[in-house]
């Protein structure tokens, strides 16, 4: 595994370089991933594989689009989740790595899912508290994670969920669920 984890951060540097802030923002991700998953015993190469391409189809067009169908309806409705779902596919794309579990964990990276494995909540959570963020709650996170990865997925979702209708947007369907799976309340919007 150790090969892929260097041809993905090959990968990353050249795609990135144009983008300082997202390179900063992904290699932040990675190594808040890494001490996550040294805490709850989680493969280290495939956390770092997962941090380095969680954000890896940032800038990518639509054109270049490798989504499923199911992929692109849920894009069509939320933009924001092609990255995700690009990212996922390029690993096995670009990496040569037919893995699911690093997949699954890029592409529900943003909103989570119910059911998570512990792999899914550390890049999850870790895209929330890497050290780089704005978020004035990312040390807390982090703090919360390393007791209690459910309550710090829970936290993050309450946040990513009150940001969407602090500007007037829909959460979806699927986000409440995730929602609602670790233990969310029901929202009135």
């Amino acid at each position: 595994m150790n090969k892929y984890v260097e041809l993905a951060k090959q990968k990353v540097d050249e795609k990135l370089k144009n983008h300082e802030h997202r390179l900063t923002h992904t290699y932040g991700v990675r190594d808040t991933a890494v001490k996550l998953a040294k805490i709850y015993h989680v493969d280290e190469d495939k956390i770092e594989i997962a941090g380095l391409f969680h954000d890896y189809a940032k800038y990518d067009h639509y054109s270049q689009m490798y989504l499923t169908a199911e992929e692109k309806e849920t894009v069509k409705q939320y933009p924001v989740m092609f990255h995700a779902y690009q990212a996922a596919h390029l690993v096995k794309e670009e990496l040569a790595l037919d893995d699911k579990e690093i997949m699954d964990a890029i592409r529900c990276h943003v909103w989570g899912k119910p059911n998570m494995t512990d792999l899914e909540k550390i890049l999850f959570i870790s895209d929330f508290c890497e050290p780089n963020r704005n978020f004035e709650d990312t040390q807390m996170i982090f703090d919360l994670a390393t007791k209690n990865l459910d309550k710090a997925v829970l936290y993050c979702m309450e946040v990513s969920i009150k940001d969407l209708l602090q500007r007037d947007l829909k959460p979806s369907k699927a986000q409440i669920e995730a929602y609602l799976a670790y233990g969310g309340t029901k929202w009135n919007y």
